[in-house]
């Protein structure tokens, strides 16, 4: 909101303000009353009420801009968090060798040295368990596949987007699929994640 707009609309506010209150039979009564004060009394009134009609017409448009503030904060915050996903995201499409095999147990090792490494309290570690019978369309026949469930609960988006990078660093044909973000029940900087770690090894023989 611009300085132009925002006198325009003190100066309509104002306005109708002031009609409503010369038509009201309360208004004409203390006119009167008014009238009948010294003039020292008077100016005191006039300047109290002035005060205080500023202050609640100011109200107004700086509610709204707080608000806006809010909002803009929050939209950065969500804006800086999608790049950062997306940056860890384009770097996980490269192209790398397989493995010619997958563990399933080396791989959740893997992933709770990372969450021991990132220092999570308890609370925020939700269940770490080997998927049975994974399967993506990611992935052809000729590969095989073993994934790990990830569940994390409140984490601050430092903590999100470090797990997020680690991921990448688990070694060659690791990649994170179907990671859901949700707000924390009840918060509002703070994120429940879930996320399954495939990893893709080289069928050699042509069975798994």
């Amino acid at each position: 909101m611009d300085i132009s707009s925002l006198k325009d609309q003190l100066s309509d506010q104002f306005k109708e303000l002031k009609d409503r209150i010369q038509e009201s039979s309360l208004y004409v009564e203390l006119k009167e009353r008014f009238d009948l004060l010294p003039g020292r009394v008077q100016k005191l009134i006039v300047i109290g009420s002035t005060l205080l009609v500023g202050f609640f017409l100011f109200s107004i448009p700086y509610g709204n801009l707080s608000d806006s503030w809010f909002y803009e904060e929050q939209f950065e915050e969500s804006r800086d968090m999608i790049r950062e996903l997306l940056r860890a995201s384009n770097t996980l499409k490269e192209t790398s060798p397989l493995p010619t095999m997958s563990n399933a147990g080396q791989l959740e090792s893997q992933i709770r040295r990372v969450l021991e490494d990132m220092n999570l309290g308890p609370e925020q570690v939700g269940n770490v368990q080997i998927v049975p019978n994974p399967s993506t369309r990611l992935a052809p026949k000729t590969v095989d596949q073993a994934a790990v469930s990830v569940q994390l609960k409140t984490l601050n988006l430092r903590q999100l987007t470090e797990f997020s990078h680690r991921l990448q660093s688990l070694g060659p044909g690791v990649k994170p699929v179907g990671m859901q973000i949700s707000r924390s029940r009840g918060e509002t900087h703070f994120f429940d994640v879930i996320v399954k770690v495939f990893q893709f090894s080289l069928n050699v023989g042509g069975e798994k």
